[in-house]
């Protein structure tokens, strides 16, 4: 399905250039697909489903990702919020009862930290919202070398916007409108190309060089 392409190589740094590019084929997915929808409350739904320029999310690229299947649960805040350590609220169930989805506030610590003490807490999956306005579709959430190897839940990030609205509605206690129940849907698309993103470095001579013979390669992609 990939087309055939010839670059030349002619230096260490055009090499590290090259497999950046693999890397990020391989990361684009995180980028670009996978789903988040609001199953319940049903005004936090309806709020949902007419704004989606606040519905984008961002998937870290440490954890296990579920992709092809959807993870379903209901949302629960973290405390503490930036859930930077132990959590201290009892999050363990019973056989009958679902693990949830552990709700955290960006900020404090790395990513994957956060990831760490949420399934220690017993969450199947983390959402982290964002404390700032920005794009989150191209936020990308790595592991530091630390705990990445050890957390084995999806990591994904919101919006602040969104975020304010879940953390709202969770510190109300979900009681007016019913608790905040949310699905994932981690389905790929199929598709006979792929998307693609490179990243240089503009203070690298080598960078200039890469972009010029990646000209003919790119009308392949």
């Amino acid at each position: 399905l990939f087309p055939k392409i010839s670059v030349n190589i002619n230096s260490f740094e055009s090499m590290k250039a090259l497999l950046l590019i693999g890397v990020l084929f391989l990361i684009s997915p995180f980028l670009s697909y996978a789903n988040l929808s609001v199953i319940s409350p049903a005004d936090t739904k309806a709020w949902w489903d007419n704004n989606p320029q606040f519905t984008h999310t961002s998937i870290a690229t440490f954890g296990y990702i579920p992709w092809g299947r959807k993870i379903l649960g209901n949302v629960r805040a973290a405390s503490p919020t930036n859930a930077c350590s132990v959590l201290t609220d009892e999050l363990e169930t019973d056989y009958y009862e679902e693990r949830p989805v552990i709700l955290a506030r960006r900020g404090g610590c790395p990513f994957v930290q956060m990831a760490h003490y949420a399934q220690l807490a017993g969450a199947k999956m983390l959402l982290i919202a964002d404390n700032q306005y920005e794009d989150v579709d191209f936020r990308l959430m790595v592991d530091d070398g630390t705990l990445g190897a050890s957390v084995h839940i999806p990591t994904v990030l919101l919006t602040k916007k969104a975020g304010d609205v879940f953390f709202d509605l969770l510190d109300r206690g979900g009681q007016a409108n019913g608790t905040l129940e949310v699905v994932f849907d981690f389905t790929l698309p199929k598709s006979s190309k792929p998307d693609y993103h490179i990243w240089l470095t503009s203070s690298s001579n080598s960078s200039y060089q890469f972009i010029k013979q990646w000209r003919s390669a790119a009308k392949e992609f």
